[in-house]
């Protein structure tokens, strides 16, 4: 297997109580983040300032993710309709 570079986006399983999970997603959703956003947001912020400018390193890509798939998914439609 390759070796991960620093900015690589890894999956990583975390199992927590039903609870926790819920809290999350009611601070997600005020703080405008998607679930996964908040738990990396946090995580950053618990190593203080370079967490969170790692946490915001994942933020903007997720941005770049999420905007390229709704350009994919206008032209699909577009593409549907002719």
């Amino acid at each position: 297997m390759a070796k991960r570079k620093p900015t690589d986006i890894v999956n990583i399983k975390v199992r927590c109580v039903e609870a926790l999970r819920a809290r999350l997603e009611q601070e997600a959703k005020k703080n405008q983040r998607s679930l996964n956003g908040e738990i990396v947001y946090r995580l950053g912020a618990s190593f203080g300032e370079e967490g969170v400018a790692l946490a915001g390193q994942f933020a903007e890509a997720e941005k770049e993710i999420q905007k390229k798939l709704q350009e994919i998914v206008a032209k699909l439609v577009l593409d549907r309709r002719r």
